[in-house]
């Protein structure tokens, strides 16, 4: 984990985000960056770039 001002990068699993040795990849695994200001985020599964939402 990593801060940097209202930022939190979470990894989430970005070791995983490659396709495996049959070409699938798991798109709930990435780089998670959280603004816990904001209660929301972003993460990268190696093939695009999603929102996500803190759950209270």
């Amino acid at each position: 984990m990593l801060t940097a001002g209202s930022y939190v990068f979470l990894d989430t699993g970005a070791y995983q985000s490659v396709p495996n040795d049959k070409g699938v990849r798991d798109l709930n695994i990435g780089l998670t960056v959280l603004c816990h200001q904001k209660d929301c985020g972003w993460k990268h599964n190696g093939a695009e770039i999603v929102d996500v939402r803190i759950a209270c």
